[in-house]
């Protein structure tokens, strides 16, 4: 705990010049605190070693008014509740492998959904045709865009010279563009 006292007095110490020099617009909170099966830790080892120190970290957000993202990998569902009770309003990057249907009809727009894309399946894999990456693209904004509270984020893995990866990269982009900046609008 000392470790975490330590390193928290240090980056509130970097938050507050943060907050000083850059003026955000939103206040994101990063700390991976579960694998893509299973949280690292348990609920209650969350709440009593890491939340305090994510609420006060928050507290530079909350005292302004300003929305704050949790940036957290995994399935990491379990501490939902958790993020809410300091202010945590979207979560990026919300990943499949956490129960994202059963999330949005919970928490409906008091947590917005970013990203709900499967990087790591059949779209991500370097085989993935056009037509597979595109209608992924536009299932996952069918899914999650409905009343609000979602934002697009589909992405894949690779080299960044790689132009099968970069076609496949702009396919998505594309689609979105196409398809998901229109959402709304219907």
């Amino acid at each position: 705990m000392e470790l975490f006292e330590y390193m928290n007095k240090f980056y509130m110490e970097v938050s507050a010049k943060a907050m000083e020099y850059y003026k955000p617009d939103i206040w994101c909170i990063t700390d991976d605190t579960a694998t893509a099966m299973n949280p690292f830790i348990s609920v209650e080892m969350y709440r009593e070693m890491v939340k305090p120190f994510h609420a006060r970290e928050a507290s530079f957000a909350q005292n302004v008014g300003m929305p704050i993202d949790m940036h957290n990998c995994g399935r990491c569902e379990d501490f939902i509740d958790d993020w809410l009770d300091f202010g945590v309003s979207c979560w990026n990057p919300a990943q499949v492998m956490n129960d994202l249907a059963g999330i949005k009809k919970k928490y409906g727009n008091r947590l917005v959904l970013e990203g709900c894309w499967d990087s790591q399946g059949p779209v991500g894999w370097p085989d993935a045709t056009e037509e597979m990456i595109r209608e992924q693209v536009r299932s996952c904004i069918d899914t999650f865009a409905p009343g609000g509270g979602f934002i697009f984020w589909g992405s894949l893995y690779g080299a960044p010279d790689d132009q099968e990866f970069l076609k496949r990269s702009r396919w998505i982009t594309e689609e979105y563009d196409a398809y998901g900046r229109t959402f709304y609008q219907k």
